[in-house]
């Protein structure tokens, strides 16, 4: 392709550039509907997963209000009317790390410490109340759930009220005779050496104190509390389910930042991606459930059809330059070859006039005249240039140049032909009557552009 022709065909350049704006336009509408779809998936998804946490915490609730029930109905509480009670929850457990566990720590007075570590090692040879330390009253766990297989795995004779953040919440619990839930917590258990070890996995714990019977409300009318395990990590992931397409965190009080964030397993996406932040109020402080899609989730996704309809498109444009670069290649050639007949043309014209025996001219359409052929020069001896525009009538009789004016006005007016007569002054002041005749001339438009004569 020429390139001198190509930079000087403005046209099929601005068609391209329409074309290539229209597709780029086109992309960025279709991709930003996309990415609002998404956005509004994204939105659904993590409203679901808050609903799902929702529901996790009111079922833990509510497995703590019926166990709270199961230990007030039988305060002489045994190992087979627990382990019928929580074969009835139904509640998981996988080597001791279910998302959710519940137990029971009987409320035991310093007083009375003694005789009940013996009574307990009536049937765990092993048990102690620990960690050791006087304390005013004793809450150490009697049943945990399971009381099966893994029973021996159970923390079995700690006591929480020895360490102060779970002593705050049962405190709490206490005072309000309602659920309270810890900040956030590492749990203690026992290894299968029998060693006493605290897990790396954060959790909370929620406390419900178990009323006497005949009790009234009053603080120390109560035989102990019940307790139930969330287990942070699990919990999360229980939300997300089997598609990890999103990131979830829990960002709850607790520690010594006031502020805890539990992170579920998966790579968030890149910092300023969308998030969902929805807060979470249960008994106590309000906590809060962001929501992050994970690494290439909820992102508007290009397909094969997508890179065929682009490429179609950029191929239709540079077809539509190719043709519309043809058609003016075509006009430019047409309008070239035009001028080349116009040219040849007029100079057959000037070749004639030049020949012709007679005062040949043309004039503008202001009948001012831009030629004259050689004969003016032989009849006046003046040059041609002395009779352009309206110098030419400074030759005419001046009895007969004021009708000249008149006819050439009239002719102008009606821009009709005209004829008019008049005495020229020739050569050595000699004059002669001439008869000098005029035809329009006009453009393909009609529009008048000159005379000849």
């Amino acid at each position: 392709m020429n390139s001198r022709f190509t930079a000087s065909s403005p046209a099929a350049w601005l068609v391209l550039f329409l074309c290539l704006a229209g597709i780029v336009g086109a992309w960025g509408f279709i991709q930003g509907e996309r990415s609002k779809a998404e956005a509004e998936r994204f939105r659904e998804r993590a409203n679901q997963v808050v609903r799902v946490l929702d529901r996790q915490f009111a079922r833990t609730e509510q497995v703590l209000r019926a166990t709270a029930g199961l230990a007030a109905l039988h305060p002489s509480l045994d190992d087979a009317v627990w382990q019928r009670f929580n074969n009835g929850l139904k509640l998981s457990d996988e080597e001791s790390m279910s998302a959710i566990g519940v137990g029971f720590q009987e409320r035991v007075p310093r007083a009375a410490l003694q005789a009940h570590e013996r009574t307990r090692r009536m049937q765990r040879p092993d048990y102690s109340v620990w960690p050791a330390g006087e304390r005013p009253v004793y809450y150490p766990y009697q049943y945990i759930h399971p009381s099966g297989s893994h029973a021996r795995r159970r923390p079995i004779g700690l006591d929480p009220y020895a360490e102060p953040g779970r002593r705050r919440a049962m405190d709490q619990a206490l005072a309000t005779g309602d659920i309270a839930y810890t900040g956030v917590v590492y749990l203690n258990r026992i290894d299968p050496a029998g060693a006493r070890i605290q897990e790396q996995e954060p959790a909370l714990l929620l406390y419900l104190p178990v009323p006497a019977p005949g009790a009234t409300g009053q603080a120390a009318a109560h035989l102990g509390f019940v307790s139930a395990t969330m287990r942070l990590s699990k919990l999360l992931q229980a939300a997300i389910g089997e598609t990890r397409d999103v990131v979830v965190e829990l960002q709850l009080p607790g520690g010594v930042n006031q502020t805890a964030y539990i992170a579920s397993a998966g790579e968030p996406a890149p910092q300023g991606s969308p998030e969902h932040l929805v807060p979470l109020t249960r008994t106590g402080p309000e906590w809060r459930v962001r929501v992050r899609p994970a690494v290439g989730a909820f992102v508007p996704k290009v397909s094969r059809k997508d890179v065929f309809a682009l490429a179609a498109g950029v191929l239709g444009s540079l077809l539509a330059f190719v043709a519309v670069l043809r058609l003016d290649r075509a006009r430019r050639s047409e309008a070239h070859a035009l001028r080349s007949a116009l040219r040849e043309t007029e100079t057959r014209f000037v070749d004639l006039a030049h020949a012709a025996p007679f005062l040949v001219w043309i004039a503008d359409d202001k009948l001012g005249l831009t030629y004259i052929n050689p004969v003016w020069t032989s009849f006046t001896g003046l040059d041609p240039e002395d009779g352009y525009g309206d110098k030419w009538l400074a030759s005419v009789d001046v009895q007969d140049r004021e009708n000249v004016r008149r006819v050439l006005e009239d002719a102008l007016r009606r821009q009709a032909p005209f004829n008019v007569q008049f005495r020229g002054r020739g050569r050595r002041g000699k004059e002669r009557w001439l008869l000098s005749s005029g035809q329009p001339l006009r453009n393909a438009a009609g529009a008048l552009t000159g005379y000849i004569g």
